[in-house]
């Protein structure tokens, strides 16, 4: 979500937003493609406004467990702009549900396969027969 890298720009420190989002990986590390998180979360923003998501059966998966910041990063603030921002994001679509997943790390489809399966079935099946998509959720569930 777009908010989430704006807000940690907010609780980052200089230093911890390059060691994440500039750093440069070792010779052993795996190549991965890089970002620039601002820039495409300003992209997104632009994005919605110009044309807001449709009406669309969707399910939000997020993670419960905990995630390995490094040593002296504001943990509990950056959990917090994760949840509000998980929450904005299934609020996106109405009667879109938020699943926590309380023993998952951010990286839900290793740790819980089997719960982003059901949800891409439930999904498709949505899709298929609006009739089996579920009314709005008061509360997200945890799974």
């Amino acid at each position: 979500h777009e908010d989430y890298y704006f807000g940690l720009e907010d609780v980052l420190s200089p230093e911890q937003w390059s060691m994440i989002y500039e750093a440069t990986p070792s010779a052993t590390a795996p190549q991965r493609e890089s970002i620039d998180s601002l820039t495409s979360a300003e992209q997104v923003v632009a994005a919605q406004t110009a044309s807001p998501l449709p009406m669309i059966p969707a399910i939000v998966l997020t993670h419960g467990g905990a995630f390995p910041f490094p040593a002296g990063f504001p943990a509990a603030a950056i959990e917090q702009l994760w949840t509000t921002a998980q929450q904005d994001l299934a609020a996106l679509i109405p009667g879109t549900p938020l699943i926590v997943t309380p023993a998952s790390s951010h990286y839900i489809q290793l740790d819980r396969p089997d719960l982003v399966i059901a949800a891409i079935y439930d999904v498709v099946e949505a899709v298929r027969d609006p009739s089996t998509w579920a009314t709005p959720i008061a509360s997200p569930p945890t799974r």
